[in-house]
């Protein structure tokens, strides 16, 4: 209980006094979710237990949250079998309710469903609702370069992909939601350590995604921005509805 609360309260510390980005503004966040390997199976269910009884404890302090499975993606530098993607209207709000009484009840929960959390704070939501017969793809980007190449590279990349927008429509591809990583940390029932967040974080819904990837212009396309780009990670993921 003890390592899993320091945990918390260390992640708080560290937004609060190692940035003021989020001294008045709403925080949003996404955060990937490893279960623990020996039995995935039971710490899933530990996990959604433990989201059941998260659920009214968040509602409390307005914040928002959406679960999602993994059905592909992942790497050892950024694993989850679970992706949740929310947001809270302040950073004081924040620490109150990391400091309930029910929040820290419900704890050891989640410390003995995970092996492994990390999360990346972002600019601006990635509250989406996905099409249900589409589907759903979570891309996080990290460029090449320095803060003036990666601003070259933004440009860059953006206009290729405007370039293949005209091939969207033919596959059902839309782009949901797209911002900025400002930071990001990692850890688990240990002391938080800060990781590089990536400068770009989009979610997608795709219709006929092998359809999509396949053609020549978006083979080109894709080609094209590599060379700005030093790092992807894509998740594949599919809303997990609780009631």
């Amino acid at each position: 209980m003890k390592n899993i609360t320091r945990f918390f309260m260390s992640t708080i510390l560290f937004i609060a006094f190692q940035t003021q980005i989020f001294a008045s503004n709403t925080v949003h966040y996404i955060g990937f979710n490893t279960l623990n390997s020996d039995d995935k199976e039971s710490s899933g269910k530990i996990f959604d237990r433990y989201i059941h009884k998260l659920m009214p404890i968040m509602e409390k302090y307005e914040m928002s949250l959406q679960i999602f499975d993994v059905v592909h993606g992942g790497s050892e530098k950024l694993n989850a079998d679970r992706v949740t993607i929310g947001s809270v209207k302040n950073m004081e709000t924040f620490q109150a309710f990391f400091s309930d009484p029910d929040l820290q009840a419900i704890l050891p929960m989640l410390d003995n469903a995970l092996s492994e959390h990390q999360v990346v704070f972002t600019e601006s939501s990635m509250e989406k609702s996905p099409t249900t017969k589409a589907h759903t793809l979570l891309s996080l980007s990290w460029l090449k370069g320095n803060e003036k190449q990666q601003e070259i590279a933004t440009k860059a990349i953006d206009k290729s992909k405007k370039n293949i927008q005209h091939i969207f429509e033919n596959y059902g591809v839309n782009q949901l939601a797209t911002t900025v990583g400002l930071m990001s940390n990692k850890g688990l029932g240990q002391q938080v350590q800060p990781t590089h967040a990536p400068q770009q974080l989009e979610l997608w819904s795709m219709r006929d995604a092998h359809g999509f990837f396949e053609h020549k212009e978006v083979v080109a396309s894709t080609h094209e921005i590599k060379e700005y780009i030093k790092r992807t990670e894509n998740f594949w993921i599919k809303e997990r509805v609780y009631y």
